[in-house]
């Protein structure tokens, strides 16, 4: 993970939006973890995505939403290690 984002950075600290929308404080190594974790449990919660996925764009569940709020905040802080590097 620090190779992609810089020395230290993957010790940083991400809100991840666990089961039932609760925030916690989650690592950046472990929070890609999770997401990845939550793609397939958006397969499990709602098993038309395999036969649609144009359902994938859709927050259906709770597992779309949090899966939809927890890729904004990894994007946040990808734009945000972004900038900062190229000051």
């Amino acid at each position: 993970m620090n190779i992609l984002v810089g020395r230290g950075w993957s010790t940083k600290l991400l809100k991840y939006a666990g089961p039932g929308m609760v925030d916690e404080d989650v690592e950046l190594a472990e929070y890609v973890d999770n997401v990845i974790m939550d793609v397939f449990d958006r397969m499990k919660k709602n098993p038309l995505i395999i036969a649609f996925p144009q359902m994938f764009m859709y927050q259906i569940t709770e597992a779309d939403k949090r899966y939809y709020k927890n890729c904004g905040t990894l994007r946040g802080f990808i734009r945000e290690a972004i900038k900062e590097r190229q000051n």
